[in-house]
């Protein structure tokens, strides 16, 4: 590992792990490069979530209330400039901390819902997509999967690396892309019969996008280390 990464940062194991590591690592990310246009495109996003979820149903009021938060969280450390120190004292707060893994695990919840002909594929046990969400996706401290994982990469238009780590130690990559030619078009078809998370090929679209980041940086914005159960953030050597 140490020929790849520079040093880890660990997180609480409370099954809100990968939620949390993935906010901390990517506001990180959008602070150490001054990154405020990408953050805008992150920030519009989260916005198309909360117009999700309320055209479903849930309650405006608690859905604007964890957005407003969230998005204000966004702005602090990009547009406000907050430091480093002060984002670790606030992801470290629980109260202000478990808000954003709330709306976070909201937005993946919109977006799994939105796009229930695609991840549908990947539910079993007899779940419905709205069953599946509502035990799998929102509630505090359920851990989270590939298709979690996926789901954020997609809503966000933002890849996630996934180091594994086996019981042998070695790592197995996964990189979960921003994009995917097997999401449901408004017609309601794919472009393609193979629905498998783990082998889709990142789009040109994605491509263009990794070129991107990897002007302001020569590593991946957010790459993660999974053991059974947890998931802590890597940092790539540069």
């Amino acid at each position: 590992m140490k020929q790849n990464y520079r040093g880890i940062r660990r997180l609480r194991r409370d099954g809100n792990c990968f939620y949390r590591a993935f906010g901390f690592a990517y506001i990180e990310y959008l602070l150490n490069g001054k990154l405020i246009k990408e953050a805008g495109r992150f920030k519009k996003k989260c916005d198309e979530c909360k117009d999700t979820l309320i055209a479903n149903g849930y309650t405006q009021f608690t859905v604007e209330d964890f957005h407003e938060q969230f998005v204000g969280m966004v702005d602090r450390f990009t547009v406000d400039g907050g430091t480093l120190e002060e984002l670790e004292e606030v992801f470290n707060d629980q109260a202000y901390s478990d808000y954003y893994v709330v709306f976070l695990r909201l937005l993946v919840s919109a977006y799994i819902q939105k796009q229930a002909g695609y991840f549908v594929n990947f539910i079993d046990e007899g779940k419905t997509i709205n069953q599946f969400c509502e035990t799998e996706v929102e509630p505090m401290a359920r851990e989270s999967d590939n298709i979690h994982v996926a789901a954020l990469a997609l809503a966000v238009e933002l890849p996630i690396y996934v180091e594994n780590c086996q019981q042998s130690g070695e790592l197995n990559r996964i990189e979960f892309p921003a994009y995917s030619d097997l999401i449901l078009d408004n017609a309601g078809e794919t472009s393609s019969d193979n629905h498998d998370i783990h082998s889709e090929q990142v789009s040109n679209e994605n491509d263009s996008f990794i070129n991107n980041y990897k002007q302001n940086s020569s590593s991946p914005p957010v790459t993660l280390l999974y053991r059974p159960g947890h998931y802590d953030i890597l940092y790539p050597n540069s």
